[in-house]
């Protein structure tokens, strides 16, 4: 929701919602002008905030934004490395063709980490990849997912 206060100064209200709750935020002068091209319907966003005292009642704390991102492009910026874990029993030369051209598919600054693992002799030895590098977009993430493999932004 966005309009003016009785100032004529331009303000919006929204909920940020996850898997854990929502929250109400408001935008105000600065912010407003900054940050109301990220605020639609549905929109996939990453929120920088502080929680701190309010600015009419110190008693009552609020969220303070300082900086929105489209997720996308916080996932691009703040992911150093895709870490994968796979189990050493199911790689076979076709699995590592297949996932290499995935991977490939995804060409990117974000290093790769492959986690081996033998659960018989609980060995785990990780191997960083010197010339895959991939973009760690939402599309690459569904892929991973439908391949089913284990793995982690990090």
């Amino acid at each position: 929701k966005t309009g003016n206060t009785k100032k004529g100064t331009r303000f919006a209200t929204f909920v940020l919602e996850d898997m854990s709750g929502s929250v109400e935020i408001a935008l105000f002068n600065e912010d407003f002008a900054k940050f109301s091209g990220y605020v639609a319907e549905s929109s996939m966003i990453f929120l920088s905030a502080l929680y701190q005292p309010g600015w009419r009642d110190p008693s009552v704390f609020e969220l303070k934004v300082k900086d929105v991102k489209f997720l996308a492009e916080a996932v691009d910026k703040m992911s150093r490395k895709l870490l994968i874990r796979l189990e050493l029993s199911k790689i076979t030369e076709g699995y590592v063709d297949q996932l290499l051209g995935l991977l490939s598919n995804h060409a990117g600054n974000t290093e790769i980490c492959l986690r081996v693992y033998d659960r018989e002799s609980q060995v785990v030895l990780d191997f960083d990849s010197r010339k895959v590098r991939v973009n760690p977009t939402m599309a690459l993430i569904r892929e991973l997912e439908t391949f089913g493999l284990d793995f982690q932004l990090k």
